[in-house]
């Protein structure tokens, strides 16, 4: 899972220089057209981009050929779980699902930020009851709530 979770940063860190390579390309050739002494120096920036990209890049398959080689040793005991009637979740279900729950929740704020000042106010308010209901649901004995921890079997 560690090793997923620092791919995904990774990648995410690739895509960020992707961007600034494609800026300082263009501040690059807006310098170039206006004859602009900054030239010289988006252009040593573009460089240096360019080998931080190719460095990420490399980190990048390091960490996957790692993820193979986990993936290659662990398989031998999962073989051997399934053998025994022992559920278990595999490593590389539960990083792709953290990926995609991180990928939800990215995708639900980008939409709660094109909301209406109106409609995020009321949703706020809307969260926060439901928040106050299943807090005073838990610490209702009545309704079958407990205040203690309890283990959740699945």
């Amino acid at each position: 899972k560690c090793l997923g979770q620092l791919a995904y940063k990774k990648g995410q860190k690739l895509a960020d220089i992707n961007k600034r390579v494609l800026d300082e390309h263009m501040k690059l050739e807006i310098s170039i057209d206006t004859f602009d002494p900054q030239a010289k120096a988006h252009s040593m920036r573009k460089n240096d981009l360019y080998k931080a990209q190719a460095t990420t890049e490399d980190e990048i398959k390091a960490l996957e050929n790692r993820m193979q080689d986990c993936r290659r040793r662990f398989s031998p005991c999962g073989v051997r779980l399934d053998a025994a009637g022992i559920e278990w979740i595999d490593p590389e279900h539960e990083v792709q699902e953290a990926s995609l729950n991180r990928r939800a929740e990215i995708v639900e704020y980008k939409a709660h930020l094109c909301k209406s000042p109106e409609a995020r106010i009321q949703q706020e308010r809307h969260d926060i009851e439901q928040a106050r209901l299943r807090i005073a649901d838990r610490q209702s004995p009545k309704a079958g709530g407990n205040t203690s921890p309890r283990l959740i079997s699945g």
